[in-house]
């Protein structure tokens, strides 16, 4: 058998090292089931606003993304701010949608509101480009279109 990189590494580190580096790495990644985000698609967020469920939007982005275009009603909660006291005024009683660009940024920041006894949710098809690709409505400074203005135009949408 021909030595690999990794029977090579494993043959240096010895037997009983392998075995525990192959261990640590398998679950280095593993999350808790409190950190495992369900998510959502874009036919559940109209649905549950069709049926008058409090869903907020909460992006993850930084204030000029935010200011920039962002989902109808959208709070602006940056990761570095899910630690603070800036959580007091996410409401208690909604599902939350965390999103950013794609949702890196918020999966890690549905993460946290998890930890802190949220009820969080991600989108199916991530982020703010997810939505837009939905030609779902937005707000901010690039659509034109005011919070108010945009979440009209989504209830309308989740009724037809």
């Amino acid at each position: 058998m021909k030595p690999t990189p990794t029977r090579r590494r494993f043959r240096w580190l010895g037997a009983e090292r392998a075995v525990v580096l192959v261990i640590a790495t398998c679950g280095a990644g593993a999350a808790t089931a409190q950190e495992l985000i369900a998510k959502i698609t874009h036919n559940e967020v109209l649905q549950s606003l069709a049926s008058d469920r409090k869903v907020v939007f909460v992006d993850a982005r930084e204030p000029d993304e935010w200011a920039e275009e962002r989902l109808p009603g959208a709070i602006q909660l940056p990761l570095r701010a899910t630690a603070s006291a800036q959580l007091q005024s996410v409401p208690q009683d909604a599902t939350l949608v965390a999103y950013c660009i794609k949702d890196f940024r918020g999966y890690e920041v549905a993460r946290a509101l998890r930890r802190a006894g949220f009820n969080v949710r991600v989108m199916d098809d991530p982020g703010l480009q997810g939505w837009k690709k939905a030609k779902l409505p937005t707000a901010g400074d690039m659509p034109q279109q005011n919070d108010a203005q945009a979440t009209q135009a989504l209830l309308a949408q989740a009724r037809r």
